[in-house]
């Protein structure tokens, strides 16, 4: 098994006023990007990359926060093992998955 699957980039953004929102992506994805037709995806530094943390830390974290990015086929596949993601709420750009995830409180 590739030892960098379980590694993931994750960042905290904090703005007054706003609830924190947790950026994740799959190790090694940092400064690709990915286009398909009109959509690109960027994996740039300033919104994921901070620390990196594991499976176990990873999955705490976007249990935690409110409002998740998530970039890259583990990062994904960790939401849906949660149960916060399901398959038709993903967007694919040339095959890497991306989702985003608002949990509402009423």
């Amino acid at each position: 098994m590739d030892e960098n699957r379980e590694l993931f980039h994750y960042k905290i953004h904090r703005m007054a006023g706003h609830p924190p929102m947790l950026a994740v992506a799959d190790y090694g994805l940092i400064g690709r990007s990915f286009t398909e037709n009109d959509i690109t995806l960027k994996i740039n530094k300033e919104l994921y990359e901070d620390l990196v943390g594991d499976r176990n830390h990873i999955a705490s974290l976007i249990l935690a926060y409110d409002i998740v990015v998530l970039a890259g086929e583990n990062s994904v596949s960790l939401a849906k093992e949660l149960g916060l993601v399901t398959e038709d709420s993903v967007l694919r750009v040339e095959g890497v998955p991306h989702v985003q995830i608002y949990k509402f409180k009423y």
